[in-house]
C-alpha cells in the first residue's frame, strides 16, 4: 500500500474538467471551451513552418523577440512581460510564490475554476466573495480581508459569467488593500471588450506594485494548442518568478508563431467584429425563444435555468450533443439552478445551434403538457 502522503489541500480538489476534446475529425462543433472557432490568423502558418524545422535546438529562454513583440503592442516595458506556458502556469507560479498552507486567498464566488485548484494546492483556504447578478462586488472582496489574505483573483470579463468589473472599481480595490496582499487580474478576454468602462489592468500595475495582470494568446488569437501566456508586473515579482519557473518554458514554435500572430491585428479586427455579430445575434434568439441568460462581455454566452423551470442545463447539454454540438453545463455555487456555457462559433455553427434550441424546446414543451 502506498504510505506517502500529498500535501496539505491536495486531496480536496477536484481535477479541472475542461469542456471537452474533440479529435481532429470529428463532425461535432465545439462550443464548449471559449476558443476561437475562426482558426488561428494565416500569417501564422509560414511561422510554423520555419520553426518547426528547427526542433533540435533549446527555444531562446527568455523568449526576446516575443517580449518586445507583446511590449510594442500594448506600449509596455518588455522588462515588465513575464512569460508563461499558458497564462495557467503563472498563475500556478505566483500562487507558489505568495501563499502557502493555512494562509488565505480571496476568490469572487464564481470566478474562474482554476483559482480555487491553485489555492488548495498550497494548502491555503480559498473565500468566496459574494457577487451581485453573476458579478464581482469589489465591497464583497474587501469585507473578507483578513491578517490571513496573500492574495486576490479577479478574473476581467469573468470566466464562466461574462461580467466585467470597470477599472473605476478595480482601482477602488487596489487603493483599499493592504500593499502585502497580491492583486492578480486575469484578463484573458480583453480582446472582446467593446463595451462600458473598461480598462484590462496595465495601468493599475503601473501605479501598484502589488498588481499583476495575465493575459493569453489562447482565446481571440486562436493558438490554444501552443499554450502561451503572459503577465505584466513589477520586476520584483517578476525576478520572483525567475527563481522557481522552469526553463524553456515557452516552446521555439509558440515562440515564432506567437509573434506572427500578434502583429496580424486586422485578424484580430475581423475575430472581434465576428464575435460581437453574432454574440447579439444569438441574444436576440433567445430572446424570441424566451430564455434568461447573463449578459456578456467574451465569446460565449451563458444561458440560465431555474430549479423550478422543469428543464436543466444537463438535459439540453445532452440534447445537443446528440445533435452534434458541444456545449458546457454548469452547476455555479452562487447560482439557484443550472447554466450552460456556449462559445460564439461561425455563422453555420450558430444557425444550426439555434435550430436545434427551437428543436428542443419546442419538444420540452409539448413533454410538460403531457
Amino acid at each position: 500500500m502506498l504510505k506517502l502522503i500529498p500535501n496539505p489541500g491536495i486531496l480536496d480538489i477536484a481535477p479541472y474538467k475542461a469542456g471537452g476534446f474533440l479529435p481532429e475529425d470529428s463532425k461535432i462543433w465545439g462550443l464548449a471551451s471559449n476558443e476561437n472557432l475562426l482558426g488561428p490568423s494565416q500569417h501564422t502558418l509560414s511561422a510554423y513552418q520555419k520553426a518547426y524545422t528547427r526542433l533540435n535546438r533549446y527555444p531562446d529562454q527568455g523568449a526576446v523577440a516575443l517580449k518586445k513583440a507583446i511590449a510594442d503592442l500594448h506600449h509596455l516595458s518588455s522588462e515588465n512581460i513575464l512569460l508563461g506556458n499558458g497564462s495557467d502556469e503563472i498563475l500556478s507560479l505566483l500562487f507558489r510564490a505568495y501563499v502557502g498552507i493555512d494562509e488565505e486567498v480571496i476568490l469572487s464566488e464564481n470566478g474562474f475554476f482554476l483559482f480555487p485548484i491553485l489555492a488548495k494546492a498550497q494548502g491555503a483556504k480559498a473565500v468566496l466573495a459574494k457577487e451581485n447578478n453573476l458579478t464581482t462586488q469589489i465591497d464583497a472582496i474587501l469585507e473578507n480581508i483578513t491578517p490571513k489574505t496573500r492574495i486576490i483573483c479577479i478574473a476581467n470579463p469573468n470566466n464562466p459569467t461574462g461580467t466585467f468589473v470597470p477599472l473605476v472599481e478595480l482601482k477602488r480595490l487596489c487603493e483599499s488593500v493592504p500593499s502585502n496582499v497580491l492583486i492578480i487580474i486575469d484578463s484573458a478576454y480583453a480582446e472582446y471588450m467593446v463595451e462600458g468602462e473598461y480598462g484590462a489592468g496595465s495601468s493599475l500595475v503601473d501605479q501598484y506594485p502589488n498588481v499583476v495582470m495575465t493575459r493569453t494568446l489562447s482565446k481571440i488569437y486562436g493558438l490554444a494548442a501552443l499554450r502561451v501566456g503572459w503577465a505584466y508586473a513589477s520586476t520584483d515579482i517578476i525576478a520572483v518568478i525567475n527563481r522557481i519557473r522552469l526553463a524553456f518554458h515557452v516552446n521555439s514554435v509558440a515562440q515564432e508563431v506567437s509573434i506572427a500572430v500578434l502583429a496580424d491585428q486586422m485578424f484580430v479586427q475581423k475575430c472581434v467584429a465576428h464575435n460581437l455579430y453574432w454574440r447579439n445575434w444569438f441574444e436576440k434568439e433567445l430572446d424570441q425563444l424566451g430564455l434568461e441568460y447573463q449578459k456578456t462581455y467574451t465569446n460565449f454566452s451563458l444561458l440560465l435555468f431555474k430549479e423550478n423551470s422543469g428543464v436543466t442545463a444537463q438535459d439540453l447539454q445532452e440534447y445537443l450533443l446528440d445533435r452534434h454540438i458541444l456545449t458546457r453545463a454548469l452547476n455555479l455555487p452562487g447560482l439557484s439552478g443550472s447554466c450552460l456555457r456556449i462559445t460564439i462559433g461561425p455563422q453555420q455553427a450558430m444557425e444550426e445551434l439555434v435550430l436545434r434550441l427551437k428543436d428542443f424546446f419546442h419538444e420540452s414543451k409539448k413533454a410538460l403538457s403531457n
